[in-house]
């Protein structure tokens, strides 16, 4: 579990990047609540081995998020992101609810489309009301209608009008404010529903068809 979190010392990594003009000012923040984490006897030194970018813990957290966020779950008097599972969930749940997560409610949940669905309605900065992807024919996989309420969310097509699709919650909004990688969260919220019992995903309205040499030079 506690492989692949980065094989960087994070001080050298910040310090170098407060030098590079570009991001200067946010980097030497990160230097100095790096600091902070060693003066409050989080870590030493020797162990803030991450990322390039200064991402800390398996939940990469930059330097400031990892001293404003960090619990000590586990009660052994240090809050320690990379070796104990305690404090990682409950520190991550604890950064994830300051972005404004709301607990209890959905973030991504699998959906079956219609042939005649106006295509250029999808996408995240597009949000309407259940009730109104209720009405052209959006559904949930099983055939079950979309509750006609007023939650507002986005049609996520991860592969194109072909492959799986999701409507996207206020919540997945949310972790996107963490980590900007649209793969990485839907990969996490993927997960989430699995866990929380979900079925495995489909494979949406037929196969998608891949790019080929040219097109992916275009």
């Amino acid at each position: 579990m506690y492989k692949r979190q980065g094989k960087k010392s994070i001080l050298r990594a910040l310090v170098t990047l407060a030098f590079d003009c570009r991001r200067s000012e946010m980097f030497r923040d990160q230097v100095l609540y790096a600091m902070k984490i060693i003066d409050r006897g989080d870590l030493q030194p020797d162990e803030m081995i991450g990322s390039w970018a200064g991402e800390l813990g398996q939940t990469q957290f930059l330097p400031v998020h990892y001293y404003n966020h960090a619990i000590d779950y586990d009660k052994d008097g240090r809050r320690d992101l990379i070796r104990s599972e305690p404090d990682i969930i409950a520190s991550t749940a604890s950064f994830i609810r300051s972005l404004d997560w709301k607990p209890g409610e959905p973030w991504l949940q699998e959906v079956r489309l219609p042939d005649s669905l106006p295509w250029d309605k999808a996408g995240l900065d597009i949000k309407q009301p259940r009730a109104e992807w209720s009405k052209l024919g959006v559904t949930y996989p099983d055939g079950r209608a979309l509750p006609a309420d007023a939650k507002p969310v986005s049609l996520l097509l991860p592969m194109g009008r072909l492959g799986p699709a999701f409507v996207a919650y206020a919540n997945f909004d949310v972790y996107l404010k963490w980590n900007q990688s649209l793969n990485y969260g839907i990969t996490a919220a993927y997960l989430a529903t699995r866990i929380a019992g979900a079925p495995v995903m489909g494979r949406g309205n037929g196969q998608p068809t891949g790019l080929d040499m040219a097109g992916l030079k275009e």
